[in-house]
């Protein structure tokens, strides 16, 4: 009866150890996680949030029903679209000083160009910003691609391609095109969302 007790509170025992060192272990590769992941993070989020949330496209629909219609916009080709814009406006200046001009057509055509410029600034606010992010993050991938490959948890890796996919959706097969400004409903800023959630999962943030 004694032995078997013995037995019994040694089986315990040794429990109690096993759970102790698997704590201790899960403790020691957190510890090592964040230390391998911790400022590549920082540096992927800092990036992540440059990326502009609306598409060229989405801009350049605000000319749809303009004299000369709305350009379309594709891989990456900012500076076709900018001198197309110019392009517009030159011709609108040239037209509105024609004698037959009414005072009504007038008006059109300068609301036209006014239209036309505001196009032509938020798109090189756009070109600024995803090319400073592209440039950003082509480097950061370059350096620590290997790293988040062994590091990462699935679910980041996951959520990284995801953003990558809507990223070249959005700039360069210019698939999208509907993107809300709200950031609750922009796809751009749920996947960025997704991502740092996946990020703050992986490295144990708790709220």
């Amino acid at each position: 009866m004694e032995t078997i007790l013995l037995e019994s509170i040694k089986e315990i025992l040794k429990k109690i150890l096993d759970n102790n060192n698997d704590n201790a272990l899960k403790k020691e590769r957190y510890k090592v996680k964040n230390n391998k992941l911790g400022d590549i993070y920082i540096q992927l989020v800092d990036i992540i949030n440059i990326y502009p949330i609306q598409s060229p496209n989405a801009i350049l629909n605000l000319l749809k029903d303009s004299s000369f219609g709305s350009p379309s916009y594709r891989s990456e080709r900012f500076e076709k679209i900018l001198e197309i814009l110019d392009s517009q406006i030159e011709e609108h200046n040239r037209q509105i000083n024609f004698k037959s001009r009414t005072n009504d057509e007038k008006i059109i055509i300068e609301n036209e160009i006014s239209n036309i410029k505001y196009c032509k600034e938020r798109i090189i606010e756009i070109r600024d910003k995803y090319n400073e992010a592209k440039l950003r993050y082509n480097i950061f991938k370059e350096k620590n691609q290997s790293l988040i490959q062994v590091y990462a948890s699935t679910a980041v890796k996951k959520e990284l391609v995801n953003f990558e996919v809507i990223i070249n959706n959005t700039f360069i097969s210019a698939g999208i095109i509907d993107l809300k400004d709200d950031p609750v409903n922009n796809i751009i800023e749920k996947a960025r969302r997704s991502l740092l959630n996946a990020i703050r999962i992986d490295l144990n943030i708790k709220d």
